[in-house]
């Protein structure tokens, strides 16, 4: 009785194949006119809404299509988490040598790198790092002065206010500066590896259904004229579920993700206004951490 070999698999051929599957699963398909004139009926959108709407849909399809020429190019995922998980080991290092030697710290670091420091970091996060409210007086002063003829001062403007400062800041607490840079760094990578410890595997979520999912709701003043509620069920949820059908996506479990995309449109508006005009930031929606 023979027994057959079983073939050797290539594993980089097969993480090469799947990446490419998931990079071409992120089609979008636009409604039908019909469909999209039910949807339009059904939940009694105005002319304007309906055309949020279809702005809308654009938007998200011209971020995939971008989304897969970037994806396309990168490395596979194991390659990035090796990478990143060196990162954290290197950063942790520092961190180390930085708690050993810290009486020394100011007398180590080069005088210039204070300068940079300080000229690099905005004046709150100085101010997080050494502890003080360090808001110049002198700009408070010229901001209100501003104001109070009608003049509009921008951001570039209150960093050119603030620029000496700063530097001055930075030369007088270099360690400081240089301890809460490196720690704030750290911090984000050792929270990501723990998080991939913690990663037993199971499905790859639906990127291509989260991405319209978080626009639905980022957009759904705009489009559905109420904020989302933090629901499975309603009204909204079943305006996300019409679209996700007439898009010909999968709604299965749709209901359970809506929730938690919610709070994170909710974050993420209070923190990163530049999300709508900055086509990457848009991307991190969908890419989020190695996958």
């Amino acid at each position: 009785m023979s027994i057959k070999e079983k073939p050797v698999r290539d594993k980089k051929a097969v993480l090469r194949r799947s990446a490419k599957q998931n990079i071409e699963s992120l089609h979008l398909a636009i409604p039908s006119d019909a469909d999209r004139k039910n949807l339009i009926k059904t939940f009694k959108l105005t002319p304007s809404q309906a055309h949020n709407f279809d702005i809308l849909l654009q938007q998200v399809i011209a971020d995939l299509e971008q989304f897969q020429a970037i994806r396309s190019s990168l490395p596979n995922r194991a390659q990035l988490v090796s990478r990143l998980k060196r990162l954290e080991k290197l950063f942790g290092l520092v961190i180390r040598e930085i708690d050993q030697g810290k009486d020394d710290l100011a007398h180590l670091l080069p005088h210039d790198l204070g300068s940079f420091l300080g000229l690099s970091m905005s004046i709150s996060s100085i101010g997080k790092a050494i502890d003080q409210t360090v808001m110049p007086i002198h700009v408070d002063l010229a901001i209100s002065n501003a104001v109070a003829n009608g003049q509009v001062i921008d951001q570039r403007q209150i960093e050119m206010l603030q620029a000496q400062k700063r530097e001055a800041l930075g030369l007088q607490y270099p360690e400081k500066l240089f301890s809460y840079i490196i720690r704030g760094i750290y911090e984000q990578l050792r929270l990501w590896v723990e998080f991939d410890r913690q990663n037993k595997g199971g499905r790859t979520p639906k990127l291509l259904r989260r991405y319209l999912a978080y626009w639905l709701i980022y957009e759904a003043e705009e489009i559905f004229g109420k904020k989302p509620t933090v629901s499975q069920t309603g009204q909204f949820v079943e305006f996300v579920v019409a679209v996700f059908t007439a898009c010909r996506l999968p709604v299965k479990g749709l209901d359970k993700i809506i929730p938690d995309l919610v709070k994170r449109v909710r974050d993420d508006k209070k923190k990163n206004s530049e999300i709508l005009t900055d086509p990457h930031s848009k991307l991190r929606v969908l890419v989020g951490k190695p996958e």
